[in-house]
């Protein structure tokens, strides 16, 4: 089962991963740390010169010496940004991520793209799942995490050399460092289908890195259903009915169909990952679960990703792109409300 939190109203589904119950952070070297004492105490450790760090100007000679030294092994740079088409109307962005002890779980497969979120089936095993505050049990567990800096950012330049940035600020929660999209409102639509530019300014234990053209963004596609009546803001949701989805199919792994809704820390959502056929019917079977009287949200979400290997200047970082079609939902008079 998911963990939720209330990141979920601004997130959706983002920070619900790793917040609940992730606490604490820890100190590392910094990444590609030069010490002063001796490297091998060599007299000739790789140029000819003797003692390669001993603050001589020979430690960036291409050869492989101490400033050459592979990044901690359990550091893992984990960043997201979403893309999102509004209905009735609106475009905008929003973005996430952290640098955390990666002590969970094994790294993708490269270069075969991996989903980072396992609560959910992936690849082959398609379905959906039920949740709700008597069947979510949640995902504790700490995880230590790592400064960076102030800020982590994005940037791209199109065809037309126009140029689009997109910040995330850090965040401490209790020692769990995070960051999280700065901009309030609208910020810019995403540019769809490119690869951004990653970058950090370093901080306390992740020194400055930058990664040009290595964020995925999702390219643009289109959902033809569900559809709002003309001069309707909320997607009405039958509970007898059901919810009908027609897209256009392309060449993914699968496709993330959501529907959710909220009541301050509560959560009731029926996810589901499924094949990238073109339509699915979300039925009554899988609805009925679902509260009256209450907001929520639908999203239809397709993802993109980049798996970056950890070398002198970079730890290991795992990027995630999406573009979604989202909605605001409130379940229909008919019928009864589910179990609360």
């Amino acid at each position: 089962m998911r963990c939720w939190t209330t990141a979920w109203l601004t997130l959706a589904l983002g920070l619900a991963l790793l917040l609940t119950g992730c606490r604490g952070s820890m100190e590392i070297a910094t990444l590609g740390d030069d010490d002063t004492s001796d490297d091998d105490d060599a007299s000739d450790d790789d140029d000819g010169a003797p003692d390669d760090d001993d603050g001589a100007p020979d430690d960036d000679d291409g050869a492989p010496d101490d400033d050459d030294i592979e990044p901690p092994g359990d550091v893992l740079g984990y960043f997201y940004m979403q893309g999102t088409v509004q209905h009735p109307q609106g475009r905008f962005a929003d973005g996430y991520g952290y640098y955390y002890l990666n002590e969970w779980r094994e790294p993708p497969a490269v270069p075969a793209p991996v989903l980072v979120d396992p609560s959910l089936a992936r690849g082959a095993e398609y379905g959906c799942e039920i949740d709700t505050p008597e069947t979510d049990d949640g995902r504790g567990g700490e995880i230590p995490t790592y400064d960076a800096g102030l800020w982590a950012q994005l940037s791209a330049v199109n065809d037309m050399g126009d140029v689009w940035t997109h910040t995330m600020e850090r965040w401490d929660d209790d020692g769990f460092i995070y960051y999280l999209s700065a901009q309030t409102g609208n910020p810019p639509a995403v540019p769809p289908g490119m690869l951004a530019d990653f970058e950090v300014p370093g901080g306390a234990e992740i020194p400055a890195i930058t990664m040009p053209q290595s964020f995925p963004t999702h390219a643009a596609f289109g959902v033809a259903a569900p559809a709002l009546d003309p001069g309707q803001d909320v997607l009405e949701v039958s509970r007898t009915d059901g919810l009908a989805f027609s897209w256009e199919p392309g060449n993914e792994d699968g496709v993330e169909i959501v529907l959710a809704f909220f009541e301050d820390d509560l959560v009731w959502s029926v996810e589901c990952w499924l094949e990238d056929s073109g339509s699915f019917e979300m039925g009554a079977e899988l609805v009925e679960a679902m509260p009256s009287g209450l907001t929520g949200l639908v999203w239809f979400r397709r993802y993109v990703h980049a798996w970056h290997p950890g070398n002198a200047e970079h730890p290991d970082s795992w990027f995630t792109g999406a573009l979604q079609h989202r909605w605001f939902a409130v379940m229909g008079p008919d019928g009864e409300a589910g179990e609360e």
